[in-house]
């Protein structure tokens, strides 16, 4: 047993001596601690270490009831005291960086959030669990909050919108939403007005509404007898999968003025909940090019040229509009339709869609007559599903008059043009299959090239593209050097040599090893100079600018002494002749 009671104390002191090595310290923490439901906290990860460490970001587990709105980083470093494991204090470097976080929860009650996960010098640190206490404040006379869905009972894919009205009977003076989370069966799509987003009037205000942007209209209303501010939101629900659901009770988080205590008090309005029934689309009646589109549309078709030869391209216009032109994603599938595949060549591409607004939805493509017997472009068909009838419908647009005109008689010689090659006989075409024409022979044509101007293309052929090829490697071995290692080193050289020349010492030394060290200058720490610099003298000195101005930063006694700029620019100069003859 005494053996083993060593072992263990041994092994506890191994542990202590390894973290005190380390000297890596990670923490989290919540501010404030208790809030209110629907306002915003801060969660911080704070990483100490003595000197630069390489810290990653951390890997957040976060409950599904909070909700991250913002994140920033920090970076600070100051000298101070260091225990070792033998009980002895050293000076050093204390870095300190922190990664802030900005929550919100959507349910009221004590929410803890895990440990984070944080790599430092690819060891993987945890952090401590935090609590967040939410409270809910209280319901205040005189504010009052609406939701209600347009329809009640829809189809799968058929948008509904809901509609928050929230009335406020005295100045709001801060205000969110906290809607909780939506449905995964459900698709969200804010409604929002274009002039909400360059607004400065106060006409809109801003919330987040089933984690999607939303602005709300403000308006002067009455309810109840009673003046009253009213702000509306919009935002499209989409259903994918039939069943019930429930939406809601979403509620508004405010603060408004307290006339007792002359202060601001939280208050809370909620809706009641609401249901959508979504049944399934029928299955009898459904056209075979039903591309999933509810609701009623409209479709209008434009063609041009109207008067062309077989096989000339006719560039072809059309306009959806109706209840979600956002909706149409493709264009109606010519492919499909006999008409088309028939009388026309068809663009394989298929529809290519124009950057629209929200009420109108425009395609176009390309068809070639296939013989001159087409007369017109027939209706273009667009299915869709009425759902206030309960029926499949077409959109179609009015047939497009033609004017087709045989194909005249090409050769090969009207294809090829050259400024080198003399016009050659044109020879008459065989009989071409449907839809192709082609020539089967060209003697005339190649008897018809001068031999001499033949061997000036095939010079060109020859030495051209040799002094391209060269041209391009010479501009890639220019861009290399100008990117070297040893170009960007030149040029943060020229850069801490301005700053000194500017009074700026310790922005000067910083540069210039930040580019020999591969760091950003704001993490050059006064440990780095000895990794800069084999002379202990010169590290000292340039380890020396950078503990004065950091300990005059944070509070130190006495403030650094006025730089000598000569000297500085010497030092700057001794290291870069050092760097460079390492390199």
């Amino acid at each position: 047993m005494r053996y083993i009671a060593l072992i263990i104390i041994a092994f506890g002191l191994f542990a202590s001596h390894a973290r005190a090595q380390s000297g890596v310290e990670v923490e989290a923490e919540i501010e404030p601690e208790r809030t209110y439901l629907g306002s915003t906290f801060t969660y911080t990860v704070r990483v100490r270490s003595v000197g630069q460490a390489d810290v990653e970001n951390p890997r957040l587990d976060l409950p599904d009831s909070i909700n991250m709105h913002s994140t920033g980083t920090g970076f600070s470093s100051r000298p101070g005291r260091v225990r070792e494991a033998d009980g002895t204090t050293r000076i050093a470097t204390v870095v300190v960086q922190t990664f802030t976080y900005t929550l919100s929860a959507d349910r009221v009650g004590s929410i803890t959030i895990p440990p984070a996960s944080i790599v430092i010098d690819s060891v993987e640190y945890k952090t401590n669990p935090v609590t967040v206490e939410i409270i809910e404040p209280e319901s205040l006379d005189g504010f009052e909050f609406e939701a209600r869905l347009a329809k009640s009972r829809v189809y799968v894919g058929e948008p509904v919108i809901l509609k928050l009205t929230w009335f406020a009977g005295s100045d709001v003076r801060g205000f969110a939403l906290g809607s909780g989370d939506l449905p995964d069966e459900l698709e969200a799509e804010p409604i929002n007005d274009p002039a909400a987003y360059r607004d400065r009037s106060g006409q809109f205000v801003r919330a987040e509404l089933f984690d999607e942007l939303v602005f709300g209209r403000v308006q002067r209303s009455s309810r109840r007898g009673r003046p009253v501010l009213m702000v509306t939101f919009e935002i499209q629900l989409r259903p994918t999968v039939p069943g019930t659901y429930t939406l809601g009770p979403v509620a508004a988080v405010f603060d408004t003025p307290d006339p007792e205590s002359f202060s601001l008090k939280r208050g809370i309005s909620r809706t009641d909940p609401v249901e959508l029934e979504v049944r399934p689309l029928p299955t009898e009646g459904r056209p075979v090019d039903f591309g999933g589109l509810i609701g009623t549309y409209r479709l209008e078709a434009a063609a041009e040229p109207t008067s062309v030869s077989v096989g000339d391209p006719i560039s072809v216009r059309i306009s959806i509009t109706g209840t979600d032109p956002l909706a149409v994603q493709t264009g109606p599938r010519l492919d499909l339709d006999p008409a088309f595949t028939e009388a026309f060549k068809l663009d394989p591409g298929g529809w290519q869609r124009q950057q629209t607004g929200r009420e109108e939805a425009v395609f176009h493509t390309t068809i070639r007559a296939l013989s001159d017997q087409v007369e017109a472009i027939p209706p273009i068909r667009l299915p869709y599903f009425d759902a206030d009838a309960g029926e499949y419908r077409l959109a179609e647009s009015e047939p497009i008059p033609l004017t087709v005109r045989p194909a005249g008689t090409v050769t090969l010689a009207d294809a090829v043009t050259s400024s080198v090659l003399t016009p050659a006989a044109r020879e008459k075409l065989g009989t071409p299959s449907a839809g192709l024409w082609s020539i089967a022979s060209t003697p005339d044509l190649v008897a018809a090239a001068d031999p001499t101007d033949l061997r000036m293309v095939l010079y060109a052929l020859l030495v051209v593209p040799p002094v391209l090829l060269i041209g391009h490697v010479a501009s890639g071995l220019i861009r290399q050097r100008m990117d070297s290692p040893a170009a960007h080193h030149r040029r943060a050289f020229r850069q801490a040599r301005r700053f000194a020349r500017r009074g700026k010492p310790e922005q000067a030394v910083r540069t210039l090893l930040a580019s020999q060290l591969g760091l950003c200058p704001e993490a050059v720490s006064a440990a780095d100079c000895r990794r800069a610099t084999q002379d202990a003298a010169l590290a000292e000195e340039l380890a020396g600018w950078l503990t004065w101005r950091e300990s005059f930063r944070f509070g130190g006694p006495e403030a650094p002494p006025p730089s000598d700029t000569r000297r500085v620019l010497e030092l700057l100069r001794t290291v870069y002749r050092s760097s460079e003859v390492r390199r």
